[in-house]
């Protein structure tokens, strides 16, 4: 609660007096002296103090007694257990390599004779599968991934050397070593010796330098994964040398250039390929129509990619996502990329495209994501939309949207929808709160008017009491009258935003109900099923770690907050407020609220940011 004493957080209420805002209080509310209680609390203090200072002396002096006797300490420096089981008893002893786990606490050992014991080997270890081929035994993969934690007190940092021997297991087929935070380049020519590789997953690491033209021409590798790491450099082409490949994952990178016409090559084998967040650029290139296997392109983010959608996509017989988002694509949106029957996750927002909204669209295809913000959609929200019937996340935000709230789109069971930035107007439909499976609800900076509905979190008898709902952004949308009670049904909220509008009435009790807000969040995960798909909700900006955030799918689980900024909200602040401990911002200011400050904010021991600025409060500061 530190960052809580900014004299900002207090400004323009003229009767609060404390020492965060040097305004002196007068006598009758300064801190008043300690009750009998209170003096009797105090003396338990320091018996415990005393108490605790002599305990804390005998434990010093019997460390440094330790110290002291330092080099009389009788440390075990070898270890001569060969030989200790026999083959020829009756029921021979079998032991494991877990044998040796004690063992490697003894730091001080220096030598260890472990000979002639019959150990199993390495094949009945963990992370490890041999193959028994012609009656060898022999290692053909290595599930080493996430051995290390960045959690711990000292992590440890390992280097690329760390591989060189594994390069000697010329019968390695399947090399997992994601999520280890090895850092240092990739060994050049050392991927020669596993020429029978067909599986490399080295994902979520630190390596740098260039990508070693050893990998792209290992004849049976089908999986290659790279991502998220900082290799940089030119993309030459090479990767078209991969004949057999299935999965190409390069995103997270630093790479840079076209798109090599090589890639053109894999026209049987690729199913999926993604170069996300590197920085190539110039045109797609029309030679992608060829990959007829592919059934995931992502060509995105931090990309700088130009011109139009190539019409050769439309080959893509199999293709299952395209993502596109984030680059400099201009040019109509074509109306063929929603015959591609295959088609599930279409993802176009953040270019310079255009929509003619004059097309007839009669999909062919079965959408569960569209993503078309900033796609210069005009008119009424488009009602070929209604067709499709899976449909989970739906993102129309930055366009020219008109007329109100459809009410088939209340009927359809959409987990996330996002409108905001947009002209619509009306009042919002009284079902749209009673849906099933709505998550993720976003319509600020629109025109509609209005109460909230008296329905809001009011929930279908067959399902209880549990309501799904943890975001919803109403922010800037002349909403007007109270705040409805059925919101407090809604008991997974996490972000709730009503700021911007003009509700009156007071701040009712029961926000400190709520458990979404209760509860210091976890990582757990927000929204299910997103393909590692990010969306960032750049209406949903805070201020947060000192900088304006904008809030996404990977980080919505840590944050939490309660905005009623700039309304007509009046009485006092509610004390249950203090109940809600996974609160990190807490915003009401510009409202008329009246009273004191309660105690109970003090409890709220995640708070990141409070703004209480801007109304009638009196009183001591906390």
């Amino acid at each position: 609660m530190d960052t809580m004493n900014d004299p900002n957080f207090f400004a323009n209420n003229s009767l609060l007096c404390g020492l965060q805002i040097q305004v002196p209080c007068p006598e009758e509310l300064s801190p008043t002296k300690p009750l009998k209680d209170e003096n009797k609390e105090r003396w338990f203090l320091w018996e415990g103090v005393m108490i605790g200072y002599s305990f804390g002396f005998i434990i010093v002096v019997g460390i440094l007694y330790h110290i002291g006797t330092r080099f009389h300490l009788r440390t075990v420096i070898a270890l001569y257990l060969d030989s200790l089981v026999s083959m020829q008893s009756m029921e021979p002893i079998v032991m494991t390599s877990t044998i040796l786990t004690p063992l490697f606490r003894i730091r001080s050992l220096m030598l260890l004779d472990m000979a002639g014991n019959h150990i199993q080997d390495c094949c009945h270890w963990e992370r490890v599968i041999c193959s028994t081929r012609f009656h060898l035994r022999t290692v053909i993969a290595l599930y080493l991934d996430s051995l290390v934690s960045m959690q711990s007190m000292e992590p440890i940092v390992m280097t690329s050397t760390i591989l060189t021997p594994l390069f000697r297991i010329r019968s390695l087929m399947l090399l997992d070593m994601a999520g280890n935070h090895i850092q240092g380049e990739l060994p050049g020519d050392a991927f020669a010796n596993l020429s029978k590789l067909v599986y490399l997953d080295l994902k979520n690491n630190f390596f740098n330098g260039s990508i070693s033209s050893q990998l792209f021409h290992l004849r049976y590798l089908q999986y290659l994964d790279l991502s998220s790491n900082s290799f940089h450099g030119i993309l030459i082409g090479e990767e078209g040398s991969l004949q057999n490949s299935r999965v190409l994952n390069l995103e997270e990178n630093s790479l840079v250039g076209n798109v090599p016409k090589e890639i053109g090559n894999m026209k049987r084998s690729w199913k999926y390929w993604t170069l996300r967040d590197n920085f190539l650029s110039k045109k797609i290139p029309i030679f992608i129509g060829s990959l007829s296997n592919i059934t995931s392109l992502e060509l995105i983010s931090n990309n700088k990619l130009t011109g139009r959608i190539p019409s050769s996509i439309k080959k893509l017989k199999k293709l299952e996502t395209l993502q596109f988002k984030n680059n400099l694509l201009s040019g109509e949106i074509p109306s063929w990329l929603f015959n591609i029957k295959s088609m599930k996750r279409l993802f176009l927002g953040g270019n310079h495209l255009t929509w003619n909204s004059n097309a007839k669209i009669t999909p062919k295809c079965m959408l569960s994501h569209l993503y078309m913000k900033s796609c210069g959609l005009t008119g009424e929200i488009p009602y070929w939309i209604s067709e499709q019937k899976t449909l989970e996340f739906l993102d129309l935000s930055k366009n020219k949207l008109e007329g109100i709230y459809p009410q088939w789109l209340v009927e359809m069971e959409v987990g996330s929808i996002i409108l905001s930035d947009n002209s619509l107007k009306g009042s919002l439909p009284p079902h749209l709160f009673n849906s099933r499976s709505l998550s993720i609800l976003s319509l600020s900076r629109n025109n509609f008017s209005g109460e909230l509905p008296n329905n809001i979190g009011e929930l279908p008898k067959c399902i209880g009491q549990i309501s799904t709902r943890q975001v919803l952004n109403l922010r800037n949308t002349t909403l007007q009258g109270s705040i409805p009670d059925g919101i407090f049904n809604l008991r997974s909220l996490r972000i709730h935003d009503l700021s911007s509008n003009s509700l009156v009435g007071n701040i009712p009790a029961e926000f400190g109900n709520l458990v979404g807000m209760i509860e210091i969040p976890k990582k757990t995960s927000l929204i299910h099923d997103f393909d590692t798909i990010l969306i960032k909700f750049n209406d949903l900006t805070v201020n947060w770690k000192k900088s304006k955030q904008a809030l996404s799918s990977h980080n919505l689980e840590l944050y939490s907050l309660l905005d009623l900024l700039m309304n007509q909200l009046c009485g006092k602040v509610p004390a249950s407020l203090g109940k809600l401990k996974g609160l990190k911002l807490l915003n009401i200011s510009h409202n008329i609220l009246s009273g004191k400050v309660p105690l109970s904010i003090g409890d709220m021991e995640s708070l990141e940011s409070l703004d209480l600025s801007h109304n009638k409060l009196s009183g001591l500061i906390p």
